[in-house]
């Protein structure tokens, strides 16, 4: 729930103003965390704004998708596939959130960093 809050708060901070296309490639819900942190920890602070706003769209999909299955589910009577394409949506959601709170994770850190270094403190 922390990393929730943290990344509702932050990450339309963290990304303001930041284009998507090209750099890092999209978004994967099966790459390993201790990849997504080893991956964040060498990209640039440009690089890690596009990854958290191809993230973004990738979320944005799969809540549309979601959204889409819920009416779907509604004049279907919730059949049972309805049902496992939602949970599926839903786990996917899970994953690509899991995944782009580690990026964001670091674009705080390295601004932080640089914020400190700008301040000389």
């Amino acid at each position: 729930m922390k990393h929730l809050l943290i990344l509702m708060v932050a990450l339309p901070l963290v990304i303001s103003g930041c284009g998507g296309g090209g750099g890092p490639s999209g978004p994967d819900e099966t790459k390993s965390l201790s990849d997504c942190k080893a991956e964040a920890v060498e990209m640039s602070v440009a690089d890690l704004r596009t990854t958290i706003a191809n993230y973004q769209r990738a979320l944005a999909g799969k809540q549309a998708e979601l959204r889409a299955l819920q009416t779907q589910s509604i004049e279907k009577n919730a059949d049972a596939s309805i049902a496992e394409k939602s949970k599926a949506a839903g786990s996917s959601m899970g994953k690509l959130l899991e995944r782009s709170m580690i990026y964001a994770a670091e674009l705080m850190n390295k601004d932080a960093v640089r914020v400190r270094s700008i301040g000389g403190g």
